[in-house]
């Protein structure tokens, strides 16, 4: 704050006091969610999100549970993964171009 005043002169306005105010407040702020944010990549490295979603979706597919899934329908997840993690990005991307808006706002 005293340096606030220095840095302003003699008057101190209220938007700059405000703002020497809310420093700490806004630091800690960012910390939280720096913090949070390593916790959830620590979490996905722990328990990897694409594994557990390609088992729930085969578990889904199998009809009789004593037999291990067929291999058509353990390519069916992975295309059906691949096509919606890949191709469309993609066709938004090849819109976002043909609109001539550019390839990158659409992707």
């Amino acid at each position: 704050l005293f340096f606030a005043v220095f840095a302003t002169g003699d008057r101190l306005e209220f938007q700059v006091w405000l703002s020497f105010w809310m420093l700490p407040f806004g630091a800690m702020l960012l910390a939280l969610v720096g913090d949070e944010m390593s916790d959830l990549v620590i979490d996905a490295i722990d328990r990897p999100p694409l594994l557990w979603c390609l088992s729930l979706l085969l578990a889904a597919l199998q009809r009789d549970r004593r037999l291990a899934p067929a291999r058509s329908s353990c390519e069916l997840v992975d295309a059906s993964l691949v096509l919606l993690t890949e191709l469309v990005p993609l066709i938004f991307a090849l819109r976002g171009f043909l609109l001539r808006r550019g390839f990158w706002h659409g992707y």
